[in-house]
This record gives structure tokens, sequence and C-alpha cells, in this order.
């Protein structure tokens, strides 16, 4: 190789270096703050070295790999010195019903049940919902990016406003709902929350219950992305119903009219054939 092919190698990869170096570290700025990354800068870049590691492609961070390291060490604090309200924006830009379902279902199995809309918009192809909640603890993205994979969603980047307001960036693209698909006998336990089942390719259910139920039906199907296709409402006691399934329906949700209470027993469900 010639002294210049050598020449403008060395310059390509520290000019790589230089820029892998600089947004990753702007990136590790905004999650941790200044005052944090300036203490721990030396610490920083021993953990984070080669900063290119932290890159996808030649300029976009890998967020969720960088938030993980900096948990691992020690360094994300996300605690409050006494309990305050903070809030989380999820941003995205496809199938918002399937969107507003998985976030808050995350939200609740991270237990976080009591929460507030402080807004929710929908332009130029971009849907935000923002949430408000008080905790003397902001939400550890781990947690929150690992409850949101159950369902398909990649959480794409990750913004820190500040230590109380935080924007999650959602790719729907492999988005589902993480639920029992109805394949065989299907026992819906006692639950004070409507049940989810995946339908796809089932064309008649049968639905039976005991007698100690006293179960007024409410089923609902909804397609790929959680637009509501049909419902189904029986304001009478059933303990027996055979259900022909929605065309296109990938999803059924099961309640009761009233109060998911009325339900003291289980449901069992079965694709009939």
């Amino acid at each position: 190789m010639s002294r210049v092919h050598s020449f403008l190698a060395i310059l390509i990869f520290v000019s790589t270096s230089l820029v892998a170096s600089s947004v990753v570290d702007e990136k590790i700025q905004n999650l941790l703050g200044e005052k944090a990354y300036a203490k721990n800068r030396a610490f920083i870049d021993a953990i984070t070295k080669p900063k290119s590691n932290y890159l996808v492609g030649s300029s976009r961070v890998d967020t969720l790999k960088l938030v993980r390291v900096l948990k691992e060490n020690g360094l994300l604090n996300i605690f409050f010195n006494s309990p305050q309200e903070f809030s989380i924006s999820f941003k995205t830009s496809s199938k918002p019903n399937l969107f507003i379902k998985i976030v808050n279902d995350a939200l609740v199995n991270i237990g976080y049940y009591k929460y507030t809309t402080k807004e929710a918009s929908y332009s130029q192809d971009e849907f935000l919902w923002r949430v408000a909640m008080v905790s003397e603890y902001a939400s550890d993205p781990t947690v929150l990016i690992d409850e949101l994979a159950k369902n398909g969603v990649r959480v794409v980047d990750i913004v820190r406003q500040n230590q109380a307001n935080w924007i999650y960036e959602l790719d729907m693209s492999s988005a589902r709902v993480d639920t029992t698909k109805i394949d065989d006998e299907v026992r819906l336990k006692r639950s004070l929350y409507a049940h989810w089942v995946e339908v796809s390719g089932v064309d008649t259910l049968s639905v039976e219950t005991s007698f100690s139920n006293n179960w007024h039906p409410y089923i609902a199907y909804f397609d790929s992305e959680l637009n509501l296709l049909e419902t189904k409402k029986i304001d009478s006691k059933v303990t027996s119903l055979r259900l022909e399934i929605a065309n296109g329906a990938s999803y059924m949700k099961v309640a009761d009219m009233y109060d998911m209470k009325n339900l003291r027993d289980d449901l069992i469900l079965k694709p009939i054939r």
C-alpha cells in the first residue's frame, strides 16, 4: 500500500472515530445530564470504549445498548429527592390504536396504574401520547424497553428532556398484542380486567362457563392494528355461547357488559372445527 493510501486509511479511521465519539458522548450527556456527565467523564470513556460499538450504521446511536451499560455501571440516576410528578412522552408514526393499548399495558405491567394523559395528538403521520404520574423515581428505561419488546415494539430512541421528562420514540412495524392464541381449549381465569385473545385463523368459537357466573357477554373484534370491526352484547345471563368470528379479526376482547366481578369462575373458549 502506498503512503498516500495509508494516510487516507488513517484519516478515515480517525475521522470515523471522532464522529462516533462525538455523537455517542452527546447522547450520554443527554441521558445523564451535564453535571453527572462531567463528573464521571473518565469512567464513562472507559466503559464505552470504543465508542463505535454504540453506533448503528455510521451516525445513529444505539440508545438501548447505551442505556443498559450506563445502568449496569450505576450511572443512570432516575431517583428524585422526594415524590414528584414526572412525564413520559411516546411517539410513533403508525398503528395508533395498537400503540395506545401496548403502551398502556406496559405501564400497568411495570406498576404505573395511576397516570393521567397530559397530551395526545396526531399530525403529519406522528402520534404523540404524553402521560404523567407521581413517583419517587422516573421509569427505568431498561424495564420499559423490555416490557414493550414483549409486544414486538422496538424503542428507536430515548431523549431525556430533564430528570422528570422523558421521550420514547417507538417503532410499531412488528407490534402485536402479547396474548393467548386460540389454537385449542383455553381457560380465561377470573380477572378484574377484560380478556384479550388472538383469534386469527379461527372461524367459530364456543364459550362455556359455570352457573356461578353472572355473565352478560360483551365481545369485540379487532383487526391486526386494533381497529374495531364488530361488537356483540347480550343483556342477559349466559352460560353457553357460540361465536362466529368477524371477518378479518385478529383479536377478540371478552368482558362483561356491566362489571368483570360478575365473572367468578373460568370462561372456557374452544375453537369449533
